[in-house]
């Protein structure tokens, strides 16, 4: 059952299946996803889903961020970001990163 997605849905008016969104199972994400410690087990303090924030800082920015070191450090950085308001400029594009040569 996917309750978050409906309830979006219903208080904002659009369907973000239709912006790529899915509905995974908790467990699926863990075992998928989450960051592993060096025991195996997951690190549920983890926020960020590293896998996909990688692919999808490579697929939107094709002609900066060209290979997994520049991915890493935008992650690093927004791993750093600790105020809302701060991730909110980031999904605005408000804040950015440059990278030197470019």
């Amino acid at each position: 059952m996917n309750l978050g997605l409906s309830r979006i849905r219903s208080s904002t008016g659009f369907n973000l299946r239709n912006l790529g969104w899915r509905y995974e199972d908790a467990k699926a994400v863990a075992r998928e996803y989450r960051a592993r410690r060096a025991d195996d087990t997951v690190d549920e303090r983890e926020v960020l889903l590293l896998p996909i924030l990688k692919e999808r800082l490579l697929a939107l920015n094709p002609g900066v961020i060209t290979d997994d070191e520049k991915a890493e450090r935008v992650i690093s950085r927004l791993r750093n970001e600790r105020d809302n308001q701060e991730w909110l400029r980031w999904l605005r594009n408000e804040k950015t990163m440059s990278f030197a040569g470019q």
